[in-house]
């Protein structure tokens, strides 16, 4: 007879679970949706607990950037490196087809993430503590370009990373808030894009 234990399931982290849970929130109903109960509904847990990690709702929106920022970096951080790889070898040609592949499945994936962070961004614009909040977690994807466009050829890497980053973000947007930005768009718009920047 087996005498050894059973593992124990992993738990889950409370807190980790409201801040998701505050991301769909945002995603469904925008930032008017989001109140404490809204997000214990969502995340299906008693009365209070968002109270208990999250005084206000203030506490809440900075713990809620802070959170989307560190997942989208751990998220993007594989895309942009396989990007600067590829890019960088020089001995054969570039596949851009897969790097916008790629990207449009990061898109794709990241939808609820990405809709909650334009939202909080819009909102960011009329808030300055929440506008700065925004702009130094967005300067940390800004420096993930960086290198991408070191291995297209840039000379200016800090003003071609900010033209990238607002290209990645303007097809990600239109990607998600309309009927446009296909695959073939982002791929096209791409070797336009990355193809302009080493040429300078």
């Amino acid at each position: 007879m087996n005498m050894e234990a059973s593992p124990k399931p992993e738990t889950v982290d409370r807190r980790d679970l409201l801040l998701e849970a505050a991301i769909r929130v945002i995603a469904d109903q925008g930032m008017r949706g989001l109140t404490h109960r809204a997000v214990e509904a969502e995340a299906g847990v008693p009365h209070g607990s968002t109270t208990y990690y999250f005084g206000t709702r203030h506490e809440l929106l900075t713990a809620l950037m802070a959170y989307m920022a560190e997942r989208g970096r751990r998220e993007t951080e594989p895309i942009a490196h396989a990007m600067t790889l590829l890019l960088a070898d020089r001995s054969k040609p570039i596949d851009i087809d897969s790097i916008a592949h790629a990207y449009v499945a990061f898109i794709d994936a990241s939808a609820e993430l990405e809709l909650a962070r334009y939202e909080l961004q819009v909102t960011g614009a009329r808030d300055p503590e929440m506008k700065r909040l925004m702009t130094e977690q967005c300067d940390v994807f800004r420096r993930m370009c960086e290198p991408i466009v070191i291995a297209c050829g840039s000379t200016d890497a800090k003003r071609d990373s900010r033209i990238l980053q607002a290209a990645l973000d303007g097809w990600m947007l239109d990607r998600l808030t309309h009927d446009g930005a296909s695959d073939d768009t982002i791929i096209e718009g791409m070797k336009m894009l990355l193809g302009a920047i080493g040429e300078r």
